[in-house]
């Protein structure tokens, strides 16, 4: 019996004005002599919360908690800014765009994940905001690499104005993980646009750990 629980995350969507210049990131990349599986621009995000593979029962709740602790909160301007790559530039794994140290972007993250340390969700222990463009699939002419990550380090890609936050599925197929959007929450109001979940196990849940 396939089973009714949803891979799930928290997330803030790129905007289509920065996502064309994180494109022009990868193509430098995508010159290099080096294997890397790059984010389609429709997938690219900032990931607030990580919860793995949850039921309904689950997802109305962390619905309740977005909503209860963004309502206040303001809109803010995000600058993307830097490359990097986990666990580190000298072993690169994970290619990475990080973000100018936010206030607004840090209390948001933290009022929610406070939250969902209360149903039963691990709290993150350092949290650091960032986009992830590219995973490494081998280290064939890892130097190359190493060299472009060092050049490319100080790079600024530009500001966003962050206005909503979104809970997404997240479906893993062979060609790559497929996204759709279960929940919108405007940041200053609890309106929020929703996409209806069936789900007919609501009394267990089962919460792994990974990525999205």
């Amino acid at each position: 019996m396939k089973s009714s629980n949803i891979r799930a995350f928290l997330a803030v969507d790129v905007h289509e004005n920065l996502t064309k210049k994180i494109i022009k990131v990868q193509n430098e990349f995508n010159e290099l002599d080096v294997k890397i599986k790059f984010v389609e621009p429709e997938n690219m995000h900032l990931t607030l919360k990580f919860f793995g593979d949850i039921n309904k029962f689950k997802i109305d709740q962390i619905n309740q908690i977005v909503a209860r602790e963004l309502r206040n909160a303001d809109k803010f301007t995000l600058n993307l800014k830097s490359i990097g790559a986990f666990p580190s530039i000298n072993k690169p794994k994970v290619l990475w765009i990080g973000t100018d140290k936010n206030r607004s972007f840090t209390n948001i993250q933290r009022l929610c994940d406070n939250g969902f340390q209360k149903i039963g969700f691990s709290k993150e222990k350092k949290y650091n905001p960032h986009l992830t463009f590219g995973r490494v699939k081998n280290s064939k002419n890892n130097e190359q690499l190493i060299n472009k990550l060092k050049q490319l380090n100080n790079i600024t890609i530009g500001e966003m104005l962050v206005d909503e936050v979104t809970l997404k599925s997240s479906e893993l197929t062979p060609s790559g993980p497929v996204y759709t959007n279960l929940k919108t929450f405007k940041l200053g109001t609890i309106k929020h646009r929703r996409t209806v979940i069936s789900d007919e196990n609501t009394k267990n849940d089962n919460i792994s750990l990974g990525n999205d």
